[in-house]
């Protein structure tokens, strides 16, 4: 079976020798096939019944794993806009919440909580690992002053 795809329709081809072949004949080279047409079907509306009965247990494999295929490829294709902006909506996320998140419920804080721990999860899936986490300085040797720490505690205080 052959499957041709033309915009968003489908058309299901069944190959049938036109030639008579013996076992002491192979097949000639050339067009040794000629093509009936078994169906034809929006691709986003599924197969008809009507053309799934007609078809054969290899057929309706062969059909079942290029309808797969095919969602998969339309799912990749609608979620490659999303990624594409993914970072400047991180972004601004981490930047509403910097601004304003005691403002949070407890409620949307966990729904937030646990949205993270799903793209952590997806992104695990797919053999991302996660980033090594940057190194902090190291604290100052004993006895020497902080300055830094000092001119923060000294802001804090006014």
């Amino acid at each position: 079976m052959l499957i041709r795809e033309s915009r968003s329709r489908v058309t299901l081809l069944r190959a049938a020798s036109n030639r008579a072949q013996t076992p002491a004949e192979p097949a000639k080279r050339g067009r040794p096939r000629k093509h009936t047409v078994i169906g034809a079907f929006r691709a986003t509306d599924g197969v008809p019944e009507e053309i799934l009965s007609s078809l054969g247990a290899a057929e309706r494999k062969a059909l079942e794993r290029w309808m797969a295929a095919f969602r998969e490829s339309q799912a990749r294709a609608a979620a490659a806009p999303v990624l594409a902006s993914a970072r400047l909506r991180l972004d601004e996320l981490v930047s509403a919440l910097d601004a304003a998140a005691d403002t949070l419920t407890s409620t949307e804080a966990d729904a937030l909580w646990e949205r993270l721990q799903a793209v952590k999860q997806s992104l695990r899936r797919a053999g991302h690992a996660r980033p090594a986490t940057k190194k902090r300085p190291p604290p100052a040797p004993i006895g020497q002053r902080d300055l830094v720490d000092e001119l923060q505690a000294s802001n804090d205080a006014r």
